[in-house]
């Protein structure tokens, strides 16, 4: 009754049919997504739980706390740093997942490769990559120079009106 009276159709119209023309998922899709998600959560790692924490993915974060300097990411180039980093996120078919490949002097130091939840999207992988990469060189104190090819990715970190929490940590490891 509710997609009806929002959309002001007719008694007849197929439910599925007025859930997709308002972009409205069915009530037990939904209800099984967040009893998967919660399942996932409840059984990840605590090694990869801040990483990949489909919580994180999903929720906006206040930015009128965040100071201004944080808010905005200058990217640049530059010449000071010690290894070359290469990020990529990718979806084939229900797999996604992400890789990260350090050069050190133009010698490969180290791949990492991680596969992500099927209802992850490419750009949370992308964005996984860059993070990952960031927490790396924090971790070891190094300056590094990230390669990416998602332009989304790029965008969304050096916008300063982002809202996703995910970004914004993201942003926090650059």
């Amino acid at each position: 009754m509710f997609l009806l009276k929002l959309s002001r159709a007719y008694k007849t119209t197929p439910t599925n049919s007025l859930n997709i023309l308002l972009g409205i998922p069915p009530l037990h899709l939904v209800t099984k997504s967040l009893f998967i998600r919660f399942n996932i959560w409840k059984l990840r790692s605590d090694k990869f739980r801040e990483l990949l924490d489909p919580i994180s993915l999903d929720f906006y974060r206040d930015i009128n706390s965040i100071s201004s300097n944080r808010k905005i990411i200058i990217c640049e180039d530059f010449t000071d740093y010690d290894y070359e980093v290469y990020a990529d996120g990718s979806r084939i078919g229900d797999n996604v997942g992400f890789l990260v490949c350090f050069f050190e002097r133009n010698s490969l130091l180290r791949v990492f490769c991680y596969k992500m939840n099927s209802f992850n999207s490419v750009l949370q992988a992308e964005l996984a990559a860059i993070n990952f990469a960031a927490g790396w060189a924090l971790e070891r104190n190094v300056k590094i120079k990230v390669f990416s090819d998602s332009k989304s990715s790029i965008e969304a970190i050096r916008s300063p009106k982002v809202k996703f929490n995910f970004v914004l940590s993201v942003k926090d490891n650059l």
